[in-house]
């Protein structure tokens, strides 16, 4: 995001396809197995059996950007792509903005570190206290 020539805001999706396992009723399966991001998963795995989500990473206003809906802006373009790309689910780990997450609709699922939610390849480094935030996109 740009004004006059300064970036004032920035975010990326992360894209990683996990194996669904189980039979877990809310579908927020911690997945095993699997390449992060490459959809191969290291065998023969079907569409159906497999779920793809994103990660809303490096989400930022600048300070005097804040407060003027463009972290919104920011947050309803990554859902338009990740709905646009087939992700179903979208997941974040902060340290600071929790709560602005939960009040546009993410769930938080415990500490990111070691968590068995995280998709294969994603790794929460320890010592940071990172919460782990979930969102569902497609039903």
């Amino acid at each position: 995001m740009e004004r006059d020539g300064k970036i004032i805001g920035c975010a990326a999706l992360r894209r990683y396809v996990s194996p669904v396992s189980g039979n877990s009723s809310d579908g927020d399966d911690g997945g095993s197995g699997g390449d992060s991001g490459s959809g191969d998963g290291g065998g023969d795995i079907s569409s159906s059996s497999v779920v793809i989500v994103a990660e809303v990473a490096a989400f930022a206003v600048r300070p005097g950007y804040r407060n003027e809906g463009r972290g919104d802006q920011l947050l309803q373009y990554l859902e338009s792509r990740a709905k646009s790309a087939g992700i179903q689910k979208l997941f974040l780990l902060t340290t600071r903005t929790a709560d602005w997450f939960v009040q546009r609709g993410f769930i938080h699922a415990g500490a990111a570190c070691d968590s068995p939610l995280l998709p294969p390849g994603k790794t929460a480094l320890e010592g940071r206290n990172s919460q782990l935030y979930l969102r569902t996109l497609i039903e």
